[in-house]
């Protein structure tokens, strides 16, 4: 979940105005249909979009962070090329620091070895804040992180500010760092799939409001799998059309943004 509180400069604009700022790539359709489902909020609330926002106003967004990378236009945090890991934080986002926490524990489960590479918190749209706020977000950002060696940068895209000395201290560690290959265990191949025949089913839970598909094939899938890893998501995506299971979802009349369940598995369905 993620939550924006809106400001002085976010004021006064309709609702799905401001949802497709934040998320450039979704149709009106998805959004609303989000709306619809409550997926995203105003002041906790359901909301038809057609609202104008008002300075202090609430908007959650419902959303898996996959659908909210997609939608934002905003690349994986799955880089293995990577010496440095920049996190570009937002800070018109109310600050959370498990958000980063989250992160970190996305990249641990990818790869122990690229959790311990140098890091460092892009601060992003401080040209946002208003008289102190700015030095009590920046003041607890690096409260929580810099005792841990990861360093803080306040910056605005828009305006340029600290983005020179946030580029200067990437280029030092990168200078500092040895520059040796990384080489990742090659994950299950779908072409050595065994369990072809292996049955499942594909189905509308109307108390759930969800389509549900399980079966043993499914379930030695998820086995094999590993979702965490950016190879492993793109292994269970090929899987979902290789199989047909995602042919038998269309029949049944699923659209983006519905929900699928695969046992404790659920995600939202992007075509």
């Amino acid at each position: 979940m993620k939550e924006y509180i809106i400001g002085k400069n976010e004021a006064n604009q309709r609702l799905d105005k401001y949802l497709h700022k934040l998320l450039k790539e979704a149709s009106n359709g998805f959004l609303y249909k989000m709306l619809r489902k409550k997926n995203i909020t105003l002041n906790g609330k359901k909301a038809e979009g057609v609202e104008k926002l008002q300075e202090g106003d609430h908007v959650k967004l419902f959303l898996s962070d996959e659908t909210f990378l997609k939608f934002a236009g905003q690349p994986s945090v799955h880089k293995d090329e990577a010496n440095v890991k920049l996190k570009p934080v937002s800070l018109s986002v109310v600050y959370e620091d498990e958000d980063i926490l989250i992160i970190n524990k996305e990249l641990e489960n990818y790869s122990p070895e690229l959790i311990k590479r140098p890091q460092v918190i892009a601060a992003n749209k401080t040209d946002g804040f208003y008289g102190t706020e700015e030095d009590t977000v920046i003041t607890l950002l690096k409260e929580e992180f810099e005792p841990k060696g990861i360093p803080v940068f306040p910056i605005s895209a828009v305006s340029g500010k600290g983005v020179k000395e946030l580029l200067y201290y990437v280029k030092q560690q990168l200078d500092q760092l040895d520059q040796e290959p990384v080489v990742f265990e090659q994950e299950y191949d779908l072409e050595q799939e065994t369990f072809k025949d292996e049955p499942y089913t594909v189905e509308y839970d109307e108390k759930e409001g969800m389509y549900v598909v399980e079966g043993p094939r499914i379930e030695r899938m998820l086995g094999y799998t590993n979702l965490d890893s950016e190879k492993g998501f793109e292994f269970f995506q090929k899987f979902l059309r290789t199989s047909g299971i995602v042919d038998e979802l269309e029949k049944l009349g699923i659209e983006e943004g519905d929900t699928v369940r695969m046992y404790g598995l659920q995600f939202d369905y992007l075509r």
